[in-house]
């Protein structure tokens, strides 16, 4: 997914230049919605493999935090959205939103293990 973005966004935007946010934005467009069906499955089989024998717990928690991180990435796309059309501070959200968005994926991997491995001891 890294790999196509760097590959997406160099090669329209050193062909495409005046239509760069045009393709920016189609291009977190299909990202915003590939994150939910991810999310989807992760936290489908994610609480399945934790609450299977349970079936209150389960659909609790997975209906929970799913549409918890629907909502989170939707205003996570339209955030970055917006502040790459501020020219004043668009190179340095260049450098850095990849590497902001590497580190909440990260911590959000750790922290679920971490709570559900304290909380829901075998």
């Amino acid at each position: 997914m890294i790999f196509f973005f760097f590959f997406f966004f160099f090669f329209f935007f050193y062909f495409f230049k005046r239509h760069f946010f045009f393709f920016f934005f189609f291009f977190f467009f299909f990202f915003f919605f590939s994150m939910n069906i991810f999310f989807f499955f992760f936290f489908f089989f994610f609480f399945f493999f934790f609450f299977g024998n349970n079936f209150f717990f389960f659909f609790f928690f997975f209906f929970f935090f799913y549409f918890f991180f629907r909502i989170f990435f939707f205003f996570f796309f339209f955030f970055f959205f917006f502040l790459f059309f501020c020219r004043i501070i668009f190179f340095f959200f260049f450098f850095f939103f990849f590497f902001f968005f590497f580190l909440i994926n990260i911590f959000f991997f750790f922290f679920f293990f971490f709570f559900f491995f304290c909380f829901f001891p075998e």
